[in-house]
C-alpha cells in the first residue's frame, strides 16, 4: 500500500492523503478481494489518524481513531480496540483535552486488553500510568506502571514499549522526590526507546528526560531538550514532539536567566507556530509571556494573555493549566493588572489542589503571595479578595507538601514564598530576602537574584543603619535588570532609589538603548544593522537563519517606532544606542552557556548531534568547524 510505504518513510502528510484516498474507495467500490495480507477499513483509519496526529493535527486524529474504533470488533479482538482506545487517549492529550476524557480512553483500553503477560497489556498499562501522570496523580502512576514495566519485561515486549513505561516512572518519581532515581530511569527510557521501531516514543522519552532534569540541571534540560526538538524536526515531527521539545529548551533557558539564547530560538521557533497542537505549544507561550513582562512589554502580553485564556477554557490536564496560568499570574502582577492575576493565581492552586504535583505549589505561592502584597489597599471593594487570596496562599506556604516540593527551582520558590509573606504587613525582613537570593544564587536564576536583591535593600531601607547595604543591594539589582533587559524591574528598582533618595550613582542608570527595551540579541543585530549589513550577512555573522534576522529586524523597528533600517541607523547614531559591529567572523567564544554541559551530559552515555543550523551563540562556540558552529552536523557525545 502506498500510504504504507510513505508512512514508513516518515512521509506522513503523503501518507495521509493515499489513506484518505483509500478509505473514500473503500465506501464507493467496497471492500476488495480479501487476504492474509488485506487491511480493514477500520485499520486504515487507524493508520490514518497516526499519520494525522505525528505532524500536528490531533483533532484530525481524533475524529480517524474514533472511525476506527466505531469498526472495530470487541468481541472478537478485545486486543486490538483497546489499543485503539490508548491511541485517541494520546491523541485527546494532545489536543489539550480535559483529562477525564483521556482517562476514559486509558481506562477503555485497560478494561478491553485482556489480562496476561503480554505486550498489548504491557502498552495499556503504561499509557493508564502516563494518564495519571500527566494529571499529577504521580502516586497512582507508580502503581499503575510498575506492573506494566514487569509485564513487559516478562512478555518480551518492543523497547519502545519498556521504555514507555520507564520514562512515566522516572517523570512521576523525580516528581515525588525520588530525583536522582527519577533521573536514571528517564536516561535508560531514552536508550531504549532509541532501539525502538517507534519514533514517537524515542522524543516522549527525550522530552521526559528534559522534564525531570528541569528540577536540578537547568543547562542540561535544555541541551537535552534542543536536541531532541532538532531530531524531532528532521524526522517530521516539528509541531508535535519538535515544539514541545523547543518549549522545554526554552522554559528552562528562561528559567536559568539565559534569556539572549531563549530569545534566538524562541524567535525562529514562534516563525511558524502553529497553534495546534496545544500540548506542544505551552512552554513557548510561558516563555514568551514572562520575558514579555520582565520587559515591561505589555502588548506581547496582552497578546500572550489571550491565548492563555483560550487554552484554560478549552480545560486539559494539570500539568499545563497549573504551569500557564501561574506565568500568566506573574506577568499580570508585572502588568499591575491585581484583580487578573489574583485569577490565573487561583487557578493554578484550584488545578494543583488534590494532586500530588508538590513541585508547583512553592511557585503558585510565592506569586500569589507576591501579589497579594502589591495589590494597593485604595479600593475597599477588592479588600474581600485580597484578604482571601492572602490567607489561602498562607495556608499553603505552610502546607508540609508545598515545603517539601522536590527541585532547586521548588526550594528557591519557597523561600521567596515565605519572604514575601513577610511584606503582608511591612517592608519585609531582611533575613528572609537573603535566604531567597542566596536559594536563587543556587541555580542560579540572575532575574530571580536581581528581583530577590531589590525586596532586600526595600528591607534593608527599613531597618536603621542598614542605608548603606542597601545601596550596594539595590545597585546590584538594577545592574542585572540593565544587563537582562529587564525593563520592568529596572524601572522597579529605579523607583525605589528615587523614593529612598539614595546618593547619585548608588544604582546604575539605564543606558540610552534601556528606554526602548531592545534585548542583547537585538542590539547585536542593530550594530550589524547601522553597519550596513544584509540580512544574509547578519545570519551568517550570528549563526541565525535570515528568517529569524527578518523577525529581530521587524522588532528592533516597532521598539524604535521607525519605518526603515536607514532610519534605525540614523536613530541609533544619534542617541548612541549601539556601535556598528565589525563584519568579521564569529566572536571570541565569550558566551558558553549550554557548551559548559556537554561533558556532564557525555558522562551519562547518550548521544548527542548538533545539527547543522544551530548556531555558536547558543553553544558558545563561535569558530568555524567546532561543535556549534552551523556549518556541519558535528557529533558529540550528549542526548
Amino acid at each position: 500500500m502506498a500510504g504504507q510505504a510513505a508512512e514508513q518513510t516518515l512521509a506522513f502528510g503523503e501518507a495521509a492523503r493515499h489513506y484518505r484516498v483509500a478509505a473514500r474507495l473503500w465506501h464507493e467500490l467496497g471492500a476488495g478481494p480479501a487476504d492474509a495480507s488485506s487491511w480493514t477499513l477500520s485499520q486504515v483509519f487507524e493508520h490514518a489518524a497516526q499519520v494525522s496526529y505525528l505532524p500536528g493535527n490531533p483533532q484530525r486524529a481524533i475524529a480517524e481513531a474514533s472511525r476506527a474504533i466505531e469498526l472495530s470488533d470487541s468481541g472478537l479482538e478485545p486486543a486490538r480496540a483497546g489499543l485503539l482506545h490508548e491511541r485517541r487517549g494520546r491523541y485527546r492529550w494532545s489536543a489539550g483535552a480535559p483529562c477525564d476524557e483521556t482517562g476514559r480512553d486509558f481506562a477503555t483500553a485497560v478494561e478491553l486488553v485482556p489480562d496476561g503477560p503480554a505486550p498489548a497489556r504491557a502498552r495499556v498499562l503504561a499509557a493508564m500510568g502516563q494518564g495519571l501522570m500527566l494529571g499529577h496523580q504521580f502516586g497512582e502512576a507508580i502503581a499503575c506502571t510498575e506492573p506494566a514495566l514487569t509485564i513487559a519485561r516478562a512478555a518480551g515486549a518492543p523497547p519502545e514499549v519498556v521504555a514507555h513505561a520507564l520514562s512515566t516512572l522516572g517523570v512521576s518519581r523525580a516528581y515525588t522526590g525520588g530525583i536522582t532515581e527519577g533521573v536514571r530511569l528517564a536516561e535508560e527510557s531514552v536508550r531504549l526507546a532509541a532501539r525502538g521501531s517507534r519514533t514517537e516514543e524515542l522524543y516522549r522519552a527525550r522530552a521526559n528526560l528534559s522534564c525531570v532534569l528541569m528540577l536540578e540541571d537547568l543547562p542540561r534540560a535544555a541541551l537535552v531538550a534542543l536536541e531532541g526538538a532538532r531530531a524531532a524536526c528532521r524526522d517530521g515531527l516539528a509541531s508535535t514532539y519538535g515544539n514541545f521539545l523547543f518549549g522545554n529548551a526554552v522554559v528552562s533557558l528562561v528559567a536559568a536567566g539565559d534569556w539572549a539564547q531563549a530569545d534566538a530560538l524562541l524567535a525562529d521557533v514562534l516563525a511558524d507556530l502553529a497553534t495546534e497542537p496545544v500540548v506542544a505549544t505551552g512552554n513557548l507561550l510561558i516563555s514568551s509571556i514572562l520575558l514579555a513582562a520582565w520587559r515591561g512589554e505589555r502588548a506581547a502580553v496582552e497578546r500572550d494573555m489571550a491565548q492563555i485564556d483560550a487554552i484554560l477554557a478549552r480545560g486539559g490536564h494539570a500539568d499545563m493549566r497549573s504551569r500557564v496560568a501561574v506565568a500568566a499570574a506573574e506577568a499580570a502582577i508585572w502588568c499591575r493588572a491585581y484583580a487578573t492575576a489574583s485569577r490565573y493565581v487561583l487557578e493554578a492552586a484550584g488545578t494543583g489542589a488534590g494532586t500530588d504535583d508538590l513541585h508547583m505549589r512553592p511557585h503558585v505561592a510565592a506569586v500569589g503571595l507576591r501579589l497579594a502584597a502589591e495589590w494597593p489597599a485604595v479600593d475597599p471593594a477588592t479588600a474581600p479578595a485580597r484578604q482571601a487570596l492572602a490567607r489561602r496562599m498562607l495556608a499553603l506556604v505552610s502546607d508540609p507538601g508545598c515545603r517539601n516540593a522536590p527541585g532547586y527551582q521548588a526550594r528557591a520558590y519557597l523561600r521567596t514564598a515565605e519572604a514575601e509573606a513577610g511584606r503582608l504587613s511591612g517592608p519585609g525582613d531582611p533575613a528572609l530576602w537573603r535566604a531567597a537570593v542566596q536559594a536563587w544564587e543556587q541555580i542560579p536564576a540572575p532575574h530571580r537574584i536581581a528581583h530577590a536583591k531589590l525586596r532586600l535593600a526595600e528591607a534593608l531601607l527599613a531597618c536603621r543603619g542598614q542605608r548603606h547595604q542597601a545601596q550596594a543591594e539595590l545597585a546590584a539589582a538594577q545592574e542585572a535588570a540593565v544587563r537582562l533587559g529587564a525593563r520592568a524591574l529596572a524601572e522597579e528598582a529605579g523607583s525605589l532609589a528615587i523614593r529612598a533618595r539614595l546618593e547619585p550613582g548608588a544604582a546604575r542608570q539605564p543606558e540610552p538603548a534601556d528606554r526602548f527595551g531592545l534585548t542583547g540579541r537585538e542590539r547585536e543585530v542593530l550594530g550589524l544593522v547601522c553597519a550596513g549589513a544584509a540580512s544574509r550577512q547578519i545570519a551568517e555573522r550570528l549563526y541565525i537563519s535570515p528568517k529569524t534576522v527578518g523577525l529581530h529586524v521587524s522588532h528592533i523597528l516597532a521598539k524604535l517606532g521607525v519605518a526603515t533600517r536607514g532610519e534605525a541607523a540614523a536613530l541609533t547614531h544619534r542617541l548612541e544606542l549601539a556601535a556598528p559591529a565589525p563584519l568579521t567572523a564569529a566572536g571570541d567564544g565569550s558566551r558558553p552557556v549550554l557548551a559548559a554541559t556537554l561533558f556532564a551530559h557525555e558522562s551519562a552515555g547518550f548521544d548527542v548531534h548538533i545539527p547543522a543550523g544551530l548556531g555558536g551563540d547558543v553553544l558558545g562556540l563561535d569558530r568555524p568547524g567546532e561543535a556549534g558552529s552551523g556549518r556541519a552536523g558535528v557529533r558529540v557525545r550528549s542526548a
